[in-house]
């Protein structure tokens, strides 16, 4: 809290008085940073075209993770946490069914133009693509360490960029195999 109140430049009881205390501070901040997200989402522009739409979608995410690695931490602490603080924020806020209704819209789209498969969930369509963003940026340091290269040069983001959105595609226009799920 002192760190906050003096980042801030205030006194830290004024942080205490305004927030009550460090776990209410803490679900502002996770409430703010997923309305964020959730704010430009909403804001996106999709065109006409399915295949466009999904890109302009997952570049969204791409670069927003990228502009955003904040963002990622928190959710990193959440899931270390079991989502303890996550619970506690109004689902209201997290914006969830627009998320959803953006990801069913391109999905809607690409169905009834014939590019994309039948039967996808907005939701595993979401976590494909949000889950390849996230890698990039959340594995930086240990990917980068360990194939030693630098994971958010220019060229590696350009070439990540291209093998995520063939990934995303490749889930939405291959059958996908029966089995347990």
């Amino acid at each position: 809290m002192e760190a906050i109140a003096l980042s801030a430049g205030v006194n830290k009881s004024l942080v205490y008085r305004h927030f009550g205390n460090r776990e209410t501070l803490y679900c502002t901040v996770l409430d703010r940073a997923y309305a964020q997200i959730r704010a430009g989402e909403s804001a996106l522009e999709l065109p006409d075209d399915p295949q466009e739409a999904l890109a302009r979608v997952v570049d969204y995410t791409f670069d927003y993770y990228i502009a955003n690695p904040d963002f990622l931490v928190l959710v990193g602490i959440e899931n270390l946490n079991k989502g303890e603080f996550l619970r506690r924020v109004d689902k209201a806020g997290l914006n969830v069914d627009n998320l959803k209704g953006i990801y069913s819209k391109v999905l809607d789209m690409g169905m009834e133009q014939g590019v994309f498969r039948r039967g996808v969930d907005p939701v595993d369509l979401y976590f494909v693509a949000s889950s390849l963003c996230w890698y990039t940026v959340a594995t930086q340091y240990t990917f980068g360490i360990t194939f030693e290269t630098d994971v958010l040069s220019k060229e590696n983001l350009a070439s990540r960029r291209r093998i995520i959105h063939t990934a995303v595609r490749g889930f939405l226009t291959e059958p996908q195999p029966e089995g347990p799920g």
